[in-house]
């Protein structure tokens, strides 16, 4: 999904022009690990060959927190395209900033779907680009890509149309494949009703489906009270999934602004001399405060030096 689409489809609007990177903020600066770094030296290779496909989702800083008085952006979503860009030594970024919608942390929109991967793929190879070339580029094996040119076969439009640029597994797919056109497109709506495209939920509607709307006839046939039983569950199954969203969209909420207080209490503590009052005055709340910012990346060490020397001449 190129950030023109994204910017359409979710409501976000884009910037005049590039943003400075010495103006994006990374939620951490914690080392990747093994399976992270892969993923960067990807990004890294594919920015260097086409540029930045992918817009990098940001949030403003609130006035009170920013380093200096220029505009500052946390980076919702595209860290590790932030960090590929710092590696190239690239002096701005494409950005999309939310109108309407309300970020969660953690929340990932920039994860290309299967279609649009494939898309890609067919796209340069119509260029001429061999699988070795796009081996190389997008760090995968030449098997994956082949795979993955093949990963829509005997999936028909409808179907497609309906999960759309939705991210989903592998598994979904091989699951559709199994059935016939219209109940494709019956498993499809009923995964978009429920919101939930994951390879379990497929499974089920697949279980639940009759002999005749397979493909292939399965060696397995249920009754009808096993059918009404399915049906049941499914129904069951919808409403816990409607009470378990609502309950992650209160705890994502809750959390991006228990990171963002977190944030404003450390710049507090980067204060010495405030740091030096609240110790004799008030010893207590300043250790509630330390406690409080240690689990966002609280440099304690700092801390504890100003905590050695208080000054008792110094006024809040």
């Amino acid at each position: 999904m190129n950030h023109r689409t994204f910017e359409r489809q979710l409501n976000f609007v884009s910037f005049p022009a590039p943003v400075r990177l010495e103006q994006l903020r990374l939620r951490g600066q914690t080392a990747p690990d093994e399976r992270r770094s892969g993923r960067l030296r990807q990004l890294r290779q594919s920015i260097k060959r086409f540029g930045q496909l992918t817009a990098i989702v940001v949030i403003p800083v609130p006035p009170g927190m920013r380093e200096s008085n220029d505009d500052q952006f946390f980076v919702a979503d595209g860290e590790l395209r932030v960090s590929a860009l710092q590696l190239l030594r690239s002096q701005s970024a494409i950005c999309l900033q939310p109108v309407a919608k309300r970020l969660r942390p953690a929340e990932r929109f920039n994860v290309p779907s299967i279609a649009r991967e494939q898309q890609i793929l067919s796209r340069a190879a119509e260029f001429g680009m061999g699988g070795q070339y796009l081996a190389e580029v997008f760090g995968i094996k030449v098997s994956d890509i082949t795979l993955r040119l093949g990963m829509l076969d005997r999936i028909c439009a409808d179907a497609q149309q309906i999960i759309g640029e939705t991210p989903v597994s592998e598994g979904v797919y091989r699951c559709l494949r199994r059935l016939v056109p219209e109940r494709q497109v019956e498993v499809a709506r009923a995964m978009l009703d429920l919101e939930d495209f994951s390879a379990r939920v497929a499974l089920a509607l697949v279980r639940s489906t009759s002999r005749e709307q397979f493909v292939r006839k399965p060696r397995f046939a249920w009754n009808d009270a096993e059918r009404a039983t399915a049906k049941a569950l499914r129904g069951s199954f919808a409403a816990s999934a409607a009470e378990t969203r609502r309950l992650a969209a209160h705890h994502a909420n809750a959390t991006m602004e228990l990171s963002i207080l977190s944030a404003h209490i450390r710049k507090l503590l980067t204060s010495p001399s405030l740091v030096r009052w609240l110790a004799i005055h008030r010893p207590e709340q300043l250790q509630r405060l330390v406690e409080f910012s240690e689990p966002a990346g609280l440099n304690a060490s700092s801390d504890d030096v100003m905590l050695t020397s208080p000054s008792p001449t110094l006024q809040p």
